[in-house]
This record gives structure tokens, sequence and C-alpha cells, in this order.
């Protein structure tokens, strides 16, 4: 094959092979398949590189060539009817850890990889920033191409929250069906379900919006139960004998078959100042009260937007449009997205630590507007 940039193949006289690798260094989600998917197919159409490869398990594929395959169409049409995982994750990989990045770099010279395409969130461009001067030294060079992660990230404009969002509406609905119509003594249930994410009170505040427009809440008419929003950032909370008297009614110490309240729907944001233990929070309460985590790596089960992966197809051609002389210069980057107020995106050109230092590892402010934060006090304990 005769690549078609000739800048990439400055060397030996344009004759030395010149391969790339398309990896994911975040958490599952629908959205990063598919737009790992995406880019992968529209770079190895570009005729840019002699080879594609695309990268399993993250940063782990670095380190062992047999989780490298080449593209095809045939592992795009795989991606297509298998959504979410397809790719996998290694979070726990840090290739900073001794001896990692020789063996990394390694790796790469074996199948002649110069370029590297990363996508993910701010975890993913952090361990970029840490390892990839010693890379460049060995003439091997990153491109973080796309924010991709369910959590949010400070800097640019990231794909993932609409599919969390819908994820989390349909895991509430189920707890909703399925855990609410038990009663403990005298007592309608309490349920938590803990939203994660580092940005997480942006998905907490888009999915209080949605539930707040419905009428029903899985088989529950929403009147019939009694929705709390608890988000991590912005609100304080207080002593647990607070928490009790907000959220919980007394027992009548008359009637041991009376029941007090509606059956209690509670989403929170991962990290707020709220106890999960099911033992703590039955000796709070009084009650037993059950609690749903929706993970990461819950958010894979197809539940992708249209609308995220019209926007994931716009991003990427307008990715294509600045790539080609932005790998001109050999030299690492970050390309960032930004949307505008009418729904336009543009790409950019930014340094390789871009979002790393936009991102510290103590995490993000929930950028909201005025009706998602309405949408999360109105339903504030």
């Amino acid at each position: 094959m005769i690549i078609s940039n000739p800048f990439l193949a400055t060397n030996c006289g344009g004759t030395e092979e010149i391969n790339a690798l398309v990896i994911y260094g975040g958490g599952l989600c629908d959205s990063a398949a598919f737009s790992l998917s995406e880019f992968a197919q529209n770079l190895s159409r570009k005729n840019w590189f002699n080879h594609v490869y695309v990268g399993f398990y993250s940063f782990r594929s670095l380190l062992c060539s047999k989780f490298i395959k080449e593209w095809s169409d045939d592992e795009y049409i795989k991606t297509v009817c298998v959504k979410g995982g397809y790719f996998g994750t290694a979070r726990e990989t840090d290739l900073t850890e001794p001896g990692l990045i020789e063996h990394a770099i390694e790796v790469c010279k074996e199948k002649n990889i110069k370029w590297i395409f990363l996508g993910g969130g701010d975890g993913s461009a952090r361990q970029m920033a840490e390892i990839r001067k010693r890379f460049e030294e060995a003439g091997i060079y990153f491109v973080f191409f796309m924010a991709n992660t369910i959590d949010g990230i400070e800097g640019g404009y990231s794909i993932g929250l609409k599919s969390a969002v819908a994820v989390s509406i349909d895991r509430i609905k189920n707890v909703a069906s399925t855990c609410l119509r038990t009663l403990d003594g005298n007592k309608f249930p309490a349920v938590v379900v803990v939203l994660q994410g580092r940005n997480r009170d942006d998905i907490l505040a888009n999915v209080m919006y949605i539930l707040d427009q419905m009428e029903t809440i899985g088989d529950f008419k929403k009147e019939e139960i009694e929705l709390i929003a608890i988000p991590a950032n912005g609100y304080k909370w207080q002593k647990r004998q607070h928490v009790k008297d907000r959220l919980f009614l007394g027992v009548d110490p008359v009637s041991e078959f009376e029941v007090y309240g509606k059956p209690k729907l509670i989403i929170m944001s991962e990290g707020a100042d709220f106890p999960t233990d099911e033992e703590v929070l039955k000796s709070i309460t009084g009650v037993k009260t059950r609690v749903n985590v929706v993970a990461h790596e819950s958010q894979v089960n197809g539940l992708t937007t249209c609308e995220e992966e019209s926007e994931i197809i716009t991003i990427i051609a307008k990715t294509m449009e600045i790539l080609q002389d932005a790998l001109s210069k050999e030299m690492s980057f970050t390309i960032v997205t930004e949307k505008n107020v009418y729904g336009s995106f543009s790409c950019r050109t930014e340094g390789p630590d871009y979002f790393a230092m936009n991102n510290p590892r103590a995490g993000q402010n929930p950028t909201l507007d005025s009706k998602l934060w309405a949408a999360i006090e109105k339903y504030l304990p």
C-alpha cells in the first residue's frame, strides 16, 4: 500500500511502513464503542497509514500484542452488532510503573506503530500526559481524538452523557417496579439509586429533569411515590438525625399496621455525603433500604441515543478535516470539540496535555443551566 500523506513517510525515503493504533482508555459505555469504531473505519479509508490497528482492553493492549488487531470491515460490522464493551477496558493499567513504558514501546515497534489515537475521559488524558514524552523520544506520537466519557470532561464537548442518562432512567424504572411494593414492618420501603461518575451531578440533573416530566415511573404513577434527589456538589448534608427527620416519618405507636408516607425513591450522585451501606441506612431509618448502583459497566446495553450517534459521526468528520495537517507536524496533540448554542460542532487542536490540565483528579464542578439546577432543587428533601 502506498500512503497518500507524504508527511507521514519522511524516514527511509518514504519506504518505511508506518502504522496507526486506535485505543479507548476509559470505562465501558456504548457511545465509546461507537465512536472508536467510526473513527477506526474513517481512518482506515484515508490510506494515510500502511495499516490501522485497534487495541482491546485500552492501555493494556500496549503491553500485549495479542490484544492488537488489524482493523477491517468485518471488525466494523461486529461493533455495529455488539456495542458497549466490545473493545473492553483495563482500568488498573498504569504504564508509569517501572519497565512498562519500555515494554509498550517495544510492542509498538514490532508493529511499526508510529501514531496512537486515544479516546477516553479525564483519566485517559492524564495517563497520556504522563507517558507521552518517553514515547515521543522513540518516535511514537499520541493523539487524543475524542473526549468520550459518561462523567463529562472540562475544556471541550464530550460524548457519553446522553446514553448514561438513558441507561439510568431505564434502571430507575425497573427499580421502581420491582423494589417499591414491599412493606417492611409498617412502612413502605426506601430505595437508593446511586448514579456513578466524577462529574456526577450533570447525570443526576438530567435524570431528574426527565423524571420530572414523566407521568409514571415504572408502573407507579409519579404521585404515588416520593422522589428525592441528593447531589454531591453544592449541598451540604447534616447529621444522621437530620436525614432521618427529613426523609423518613416516625412509626405510629398505636397501630403496627398503619402505613405512613409513600415509597421513597432516592436518586443520588456518587460521592454525596449520604450513607449507602444498607445496614447503616436501616439503623437511621428504621426500615430496610435497598441500594442500587448504576455503575460505568451498566452503561453497556445498546442504549446509545440516535442523537449521540449523529453527533459522533459529525465530530469525526470534522476531526478528519484537520487531522492530516496536524499529523504532518509529527508531534503529540489533542483534538478539542466544541458545540455552540446553535448545535453546531467545531474542532481544533491543542497541546497533548490540554485535558489533563483541565481535569484534576479531584473532579470537576457540574456545568448546569438554570432548568437543570431547578430539577434537582425541586426534589431536595
